[in-house]
């Protein structure tokens, strides 16, 4: 017999995760920037951020977000900034100054 103890965690393990999500294309949504990019695209830049961009978002957040342009041609550096500074605040904000 199931006792539904498996199925709830995986939702709201699941739930947590699009949360986050959902909040990093709110923020960037409020800055008035990237409205025609996918919010497919948005979250992936949030989790690179977050995974790949950690010690040179300490050192130098310019250079951090000039390598999101790298990975997606079509921002701009203030859009880059932009979504540095959302998945910073919302996947990981030990990294905020």
């Amino acid at each position: 017999m199931d006792d539904g103890n498996t199925a709830p965690s995986q939702s709201s393990t699941l739930s947590a995760k699009d949360e986050k999500d959902a909040r990093i294309l709110v923020i960037v949504e409020q800055q008035g920037v990237l409205s025609t990019k996918p919010d497919a695209d948005l979250v992936k830049l949030g989790h690179l951020v977050c995974r790949d961009n950690l010690g040179m978002l300490k050192a130098d957040p310019g250079l951090a977000a000039a390598e999101l342009v790298s990975e997606d041609h079509s921002l701009t550096q203030a859009e880059a900034e932009t979504v540095q500074q959302a998945a910073v605040k919302v996947y990981c904000p030990d990294m905020a100054a």
